[in-house]
């Protein structure tokens, strides 16, 4: 009979599934069976479970194979205290409990512990990562099996532990002979090793990193070149931690293995010299940061934003990937889309001034100047009045109209009968003027326009800058 695991149907669905969409596939368990006490026929495809299981455990390890980089091998430990069954089958789930591959396996019995031979087994498999449905997964014929007393008699005959020592204190090499060994405090040891980076790009709204070259053991981390505090980051696992808060896309994230410092603690190093109430590189940090908070404002005298900063143009920002900052200022310079954005500041071609008085936080207000009057008259020329002449018409003469009757020339006009109508002239005085008297208005003032000039601002001189805010 044929021994051999295949992928199922399921898995190289989700396999497929994976590859296309960038997502992970999670297996998480290997599990074995016992055919129900026969054996088992080679795989189809089909399997959905096992014909009988008798034990399931969690993967002590899945990894990419370095030879075989379409391979990724996992690994699980059945323990001594476990056994009592025989293994004829095996299959690997995923975090859905779904059977990813299935296969049946040589008869192999695990000795129970009463038996006396408490043995514990490691059953390695590698699964290929394609979309080809017929992929098959490997099995490692060599089932490892170790007593515990072999282990301990193994590993033993190879200690080479010199003798003294204190809690604490590790053991160093002083020379290249056998033997040259001492015990040191460790803050006497010297040890030399090589700081490894990992750079990450965040996408939005990210806060979970998962490492994949370095550990979480003795990293520092760092984002757009800003050190965090421990205060900014929570380790979850040897290869993810989560970020306090989130960052814009593409914000440059790196991770540093092995940095100086990368692993103090607060009661590990003191500073030299000491600092008030930061006697500790942690407190230092912390103080640090407590000393630029979120939402200070800051002139820079650059054409580029610097890291960690925002320009103050008004612009929206999410506020779960800028929590920090949210948390400061929140809608106060704006509610952005009333849920998941907020805005900052407009400092352009405003100016700033102190709240508390006529002002508070976030007020913003037009260009205008103090309220005030301007006074002006005309001189007065007291009680006066003003000479004028009629114009000139010359030698001429006046014709009267009145009824014809018996009258003499020089009879008054006003004496001239009634009677037929008639007409003389009156005599001339010869070129003359007439004297025109305007009449005095007493004393009064008279009306001013004064014309205005300048810009639409009222400002000092000055000169333009970037108005930065932390974020």
């Amino acid at each position: 009979m044929s021994f051999y695991t295949k992928v199922t149907s399921t898995g190289a669905a989700k396999i497929a599934a994976a590859i296309a969409n960038g997502t992970p596939l999670k297996v998480t368990h290997m599990r074995l069976g016992d055919g129900a006490g026969n054996p088992v026929p080679p795989p189809t495809g089909t399997e959905t479970e096992l014909v009988r299981e008798v034990y399931a455990a969690p993967l002590n390890r899945f990894e990419r194979l370095p030879d075989l980089l379409d391979y990724v091998e996992g690994e699980m430990v059945v323990p001594a205290e476990v056994g009592g069954f025989v293994v004829r089958e095996i299959a690997l789930s995923d975090e859905d409990e779904d059977v990813i591959a299935y296969g049946n396996f040589p008869a192999n019995y695990k000795p129970a512990p009463e038996e006396g031979v408490p043995q514990e087994m490691a059953i390695r498999t590698s699964i290929k990562v394609s979309t080809d449905a017929e992929v098959t997964l490997l099995i490692d014929p060599n089932i490892i099996m170790a007593t515990r007393a072999w282990v301990s008699n193994s590993i033993q005959s190879y200690l080479h532990v010199p003798a003294g020592g204190s809690i604490g204190q590790v053991v160093v090499k002083t020379g290249n002979e056998d033997g040259d060994y001492q015990w040191q405090d460790p803050t006497q040891a010297n040890v030399i090793v090589q700081a490894i980076p990992e750079p990450q790009l965040l996408a939005d709204l990210q806060t979970v990193v998962t490492l994949a070259v370095v550990t979480t053991l003795g990293t520092a981390y760092y984002v757009d070149g800003k050190r965090l505090s421990p205060a900014d980051y929570t380790v979850d696992s040897p290869t993810q931690l989560t970020l306090a808060q989130s960052y814009p896309a593409n914000t440059k994230f790196l991770a540093v293995q092995n940095e100086p410092n990368g692993t103090l603690t607060a009661n590990q190093v003191l500073l030299d010299p000491q600092v008030p109430d930061a006697q500790t590189v942690q407190q230092l940090l912390q103080r640090l940061n407590e000393g630029d908070p979120a939402g200070r404002f800051a002139l820079y005298a650059g054409p580029d934003t610097p890291p960690g900063w925002l320009d103050c143009d008004f612009s929206e920002y999410s506020r779960t990937g800028e929590a920090r900052l949210f948390a400061a200022i929140g809608t106060t310079w704006g509610e952005g889309d009333g849920s998941t954005t907020f805005n900052v500041p407009n400092s352009i071609d405003n100016f700033v001034v102190g709240a508390g008085g006529e002002f508070a936080v976030g007020d913003v207000f037009g260009s205008q100047n103090k309220a005030h009057t301007h006074e002006a008259s005309s001189a007065a020329a007291g009680e006066h009045s003003h000479a004028g002449n009629t114009s000139t018409n010359g030698d001429h003469s006046h014709k009267v109209y009145g009824n014809t009757g018996n009258y003499s020339p020089n009879q008054d006009i006003a004496r001239i009968t009634s009677g037929q109508n008639g007409h003389e002239n009156t005599s001339t005085e010869g070129s003359h003027n007439h004297t025109l008297n305007i009449q005095s208005a007493g004393d009064h003032s008279h009306s001013i326009t004064v014309e205005s000039e300048g810009g639409p601002d009222a400002r000092p001189r000055g000169m333009a800058v970037k108005v930065i805010i932390r974020r």
